[in-house]
């Protein structure tokens, strides 16, 4: 009697419950799961998608997502809240936080990066909802004298442009991004002063992330309200929503609290909760030492646990209140979950707070995500589902998990099948269409190389950063275009004119011309910031290129001098000039390329040390070369009317001279275009 019983229980378990097992590292997928039934007509019976309301299945699907990735990325802990209709549905911790704790979703703090902006900004629709604020004030009204930034020609930055992510202010990151000690870190006033970036595009031209942007806003909020950021947002948004184990602090040393007057730390009991970051060595975790950011905190130094952020995503999409606390009247939540600007028509941009995201099967969501040296972590909200999803990893390897983590799971149980849905290419609804091939003739104005604008334009830092922000866009032998960045590469087919969607996915390209119909932006529907196009030939190629000519030019230069001090010919003044000036300029060039190329090499190897510490001394010591080795460039080039006018040297000494000094004086040229001759560091 009791067998039958069994057997019917076993029958009734949900077959979602597979995922638990899933081989350890395999990578799991929507196209893991068998896809829905469809009409006669193709399209997705939606009713047969997994019951998101059945909690065991749910909880399986995603322990096999992220054990599948802890397994395969060696990542040492992760924590997950999914909320839902005004609940929370699920909170999950796994692995360690270091010290010999586990993971607890309820207790364990996970640093949240750039998602600390979701606070300062919903705090300063606080003060546009009260009236503090207006949305269109340049932002200079409201900020102390001494931080007002530079007026553009085209106008003055405004609020709006601050929420749009739209401020026109280059990205810098080396020398000021982290701090590796806690002795060294500044108030913010102070770091807005020392590291303000430059103006490079008109404010409300195009969305690019600006960590300084947001920790300009969090100033404004500070300065209008008269009290310090990190005690603000305790106050007024984690207090009213029971977000305890949430906080702008970060834990200092004792030692350092003594002696350096530092902003307000973390207290011990949070603290003691707070995650380890690691990085991967030799495939296993290994704990990492605390990478600072309070000085520019309102943009990058919160922690949270997944309890919290799964209450702050509740009370965004209840309309700014959860359970007795409220954040935010209803028409200022709903304002910062409408749409406010994007870079091209139909993709996805930001709204008054947030980001879009594109989702599978034409669905939009709105968060934000972040990272620090070791932590990577990610926030979606989907009003539309009243859904909303947070996930974060202490590890450093954790990146593809937490990028594709909402995807998976709104494509397992909302979205249409991929194969029959795509988007609208202006709108962004759900279509049958699909990406097609295109000719060589159409493609020619589309390939080539381009540059994120997400990226240094008037520093030295410019040119570190290059490689990694530049992009190569290319036709293959299908005629479908794919856009590789260092190792990763997408294909795109064309569903109308300029736009075009992944061939295996629901991600978009659009293409911006001029009024001369040449491609000058590339925008992408799965980052913030447009690529710029640059031509045929990748920019840093042209720089390497002209680097290794100068070589062989300066070492010709220190044959040529010795070859000619051996000679004991008679020789005009200039010539005798000319032939000391050859092999010292030759001398300079090859001692600055040596010690830049090891700085390159540093960086390429170690970014992470750029961050914190830059310029290094023998960056500093390259410059002066550079600026020693130019100097005596330009002399060299002011022998050259003479050496031709009144001569005594042969046709060929007289042409290696100038081929010399002419190769010299371009590399000088492209030193200055990226921002090497000189000392511009910040």
């Amino acid at each position: 009697m009791i067998r039958p019983i069994l057997l019917c229980l076993l029958c009734l378990l949900p077959l979602s419950g597979q995922a638990q097992n899933t081989p350890p590292g395999q990578e799991l997928s929507p196209g893991a799961f068998p896809p829905p039934p469809v009409t006669q007509d193709g399209l997705p019976l939606l009713e047969a998608r997994p019951n998101f309301a059945n909690i065991n299945a749910l909880g399986a699907f995603i322990d096999g997502v992220v054990e599948s990735r802890i397994s395969r990325d060696h990542l040492a802990g992760v924590t997950v809240a999914v909320v839902k209709d005004g609940r929370i549905i699920t909170l999950k911790g796994y692995g360690t936080a270091g010290n010999g704790q586990k993971v607890q979703a309820d207790k364990t703090l996970f640093r949240l990066g750039g998602i600390s902006q979701s606070f300062t900004w919903t705090g300063l629709m606080q003060l546009v909802e009260s009236g503090h604020i207006p949305l269109d004030a340049p932002i200079n009204r409201l900020l102390p004298p001494e931080l007002a930034m530079p007026v553009a020609p085209t106008g003055p930055l405004l609020v709006r442009h601050l929420l749009a992510r739209t401020s026109g202010l280059e990205s810098t990151s080396f020398g000021h991004t982290i701090r590796t000690t806690a002795q060294s870190i500044t108030d913010l006033g102070t770091y807005l002063q020392r590291y303000r970036p430059k103006s490079v595009r008109p404010a409300g031209q195009f969305t690019v992330p600006s960590p300084y942007a947001a920790a300009l806003a969090g100033t404004i909020l500070s300065h209008v309200t008269g009290r310090n950021v990190a005690s603000y947002m305790e106050e007024q948004i984690f207090a009213p929503l029971g977000m305890t184990h949430t906080s702008l602090r970060e834990p200092f040393p004792q030692s350092a609290r003594e002696s350096h007057v530092l902003p307000p730390a973390m207290n011990d009991i949070l603290a003691s909760m707070l995650s380890q970051g690691f990085a991967v060595q030799n495939g296993r975790p290994v704990p990492q030492d605390f990478d600072y950011r309070s000085h520019y905190g309102p943009a990058a130094s919160a922690s949270a646990t997944a309890l919290d952020m799964a209450r702050f995503m509740l009370a965004h999409l209840n309309d700014g209140a959860y359970e007795d606390g409220r954040i935010l009247q209803a028409d200022t939540a709903k304002m910062m979950r409408t749409h406010l600007f994007s870079n091209a028509q139909g993709m996805p941009g930001t709204t008054h707070g947030f980001r879009e995201y594109n989702l599978p099967g034409g669905l939009q969501g709105i968060g934000e995500e972040g990272h620090t040296l070791f932590f990577r972590a990610k926030m979606v909200m989907v009003p539309d589902l009243d859904l909303g999803l947070f996930i974060a990893t202490n590890t450093s390897s954790g990146t593809d998990l937490v990028s594709a983590f909402a995807d998976l799971l709104v494509a397992r149980y909302f979205a249409p099948d991929r194969a029959t849905a795509n988007q609208d290419a202006s709108t962004g609804a759900a279509t049958t269409s699909r990406p097609r091939p295109i000719t060589k003739a159409d493609a020619r104005n589309l390939t080539g190389y381009y540059l994120s604008l997400d990226r240094p334009f008037t520093l030295v830092e410019a040119l570190f950063r290059a490689p990694a922000a530049s992009y190569r866009l290319s036709l293959d032998d299908q005629g479908y275009i794919s856009l590789r960045n260092g190792t990763k590469t997408r294909t795109y087919g064309q569903i109308a004119p300029l736009r075009f969607q992944s061939v295996n996915g629901e991600d978009r390209l659009v293409f911006l011309a001029d009024s001369q119909s040449d491609i000058t932006y590339l925008i992408r529907s799965d980052a913030l910031s447009p690529l710029q196009h640059k031509g045929k030939i990748a920019p840093v190629t042209g720089f390497y290129g002209l680097s290794l000519m100068l070589a062989v030019a300066s070492i010709m230069a220190l044959f040529l001098g010795w070859h000619w001090r051996k000679r004991s010919i008679s020789q005009t003044p200039y010539e005798a000039v000319a032939e000391k000036l050859i092999p010292l300029m030759g001398l300079l060039w090859l001692f600055f390329l040596a010690f830049f190329a090891t700085n390159l090499c540093s960086v390429a190897l170690n970014p992470q040390t750029a961050l914190a510490d830059f310029p290094p001394a023998s960056l500093i010591i390259a410059l002066w070369l550079a600026l020693g080795a130019a100097s005596v460039t330009l002399l060299s080039l002011a022998c050259f009317y003479p050496l031709w006018r009144y001569h005594s040297w042969p046709l060929w000494q007289r042409l290696c001279h100038m081929a010399i000094t002419l190769i010299a004086l371009c590399y000088v040229v492209s030193l200055s275009q990226w921002n090497a001759l000189g000392f511009h560091y910040f």
